[in-house]
């Protein structure tokens, strides 16, 4: 019998995705999330989460969000799907993208017409970062004005590898990934062989913490989301080689004056804004 999960089509704006964000966090079986225009598709393991405690979480979920603004609108559905329904749903709607005349990212099952100079090959089953959300063709489109050549360069919540991937074959240097997703660390594992070699990026499970104090960058990847880069500012600056640039995403335009608050606040003195519908890429160096 296939696995099964539960699917939460959340409707909500998207000035609360963070507040929800950092809710998910907290529950057991979380699988990933989708973002479309004020609604988020969130998957949980049917295995590790029941209906009534799924229905309960949203009920607090939504007395916490109109605390902070009694004018959202918050409504859900709930649904229970076979993984293998899932699987045959992204394969069905997940065709190549190309990101301006550099990149391409395309399904293992699709391959691309067209060739392009970054060719990107990944089956990105359940994890974030096939191309076609904004914050990721905005962190790929910051990343194609550096220079990268021999840069050391670290992916935070990598996902589906793909920016790592992209990184490398940019002609980064020393690589390294992270993701503390369990689906997203073996995602990225297999997508990595499939262009490049296993050796060329150093993927590691978990969080920030994986990376030593004494390692330090000229590039930072960071398509996360606001919380996340308020939390780890500091850590930015600890593990930025003089000179370096970090790439931030999983942002809104609203959510760009308490970026630029928070790291000038920490030593960052230079900011670059690239946007894209309602979502924003930032280019922070010291």
């Amino acid at each position: 019998m296939p696995k099964q999960f539960y699917v939460v089509k959340l409707t909500a704006p998207e000035e609360s995705y963070d507040s929800i964000n950092t809710s998910i966090s907290d529950l057991e079986g979380f699988l990933g999330s989708e973002e479309g225009f004020d609604e988020l598709k969130l998957s949980f393991s049917a295995e590790l989460q029941t209906l009534d405690e799924l229905t309960l979480w949203l009920e607090n979920l939504k007395t916490e969000l109109l605390f902070e603004d009694d004018d959202w609108q918050i409504s859900w559905t709930i649904s229970k799907e076979d993984e293998q329904n899932w699987n045959a749903q992204w394969e069905a709607t997940i065709e190549p993208v190309y990101i301006g005349d550099t990149f391409c990212i395309y399904p293992t099952w699709h391959p691309a017409e067209k060739q392009v100079p970054v060719m990107i090959c990944i089956d990105p089953k359940m994890s974030f970062g096939t191309g076609y959300h904004e914050t990721t063709r905005l962190m790929l489109q910051m990343m194609k004005t550096l220079d990268m050549t021999d840069k050391a360069t670290v992916d935070c919540g990598t996902g589906t590898g793909v920016l790592a991937i992209a990184a490398k074959k940019l002609g980064a240097g020393k690589t390294l990934a992270f993701d503390l997703d369990t689906w997203s660390f073996e995602n990225s594992k297999e997508n990595i062989v499939l262009n490049l070699d296993e050796s060329d990026i150093d993927l590691r499970f978990g969080g920030y913490e994986v990376i030593s104090p004494s390692e330090t960058f000229d590039i930072i990847l960071a398509n996360v989301n606001k919380n996340v880069h308020l939390t780890y500012v500091d850590w930015y600056l600890q593990h930025l080689n003089s000179g370096g640039v970090v790439l931030l995403s999983g942002l809104l335009k609203y959510d760009e004056a308490d970026i630029k608050r928070a790291f000038t606040k920490a030593g960052f003195s230079s900011f670059l804004i690239t946007a894209e519908n309602e979502w924003i890429g930032v280019e922070v160096r010291k």
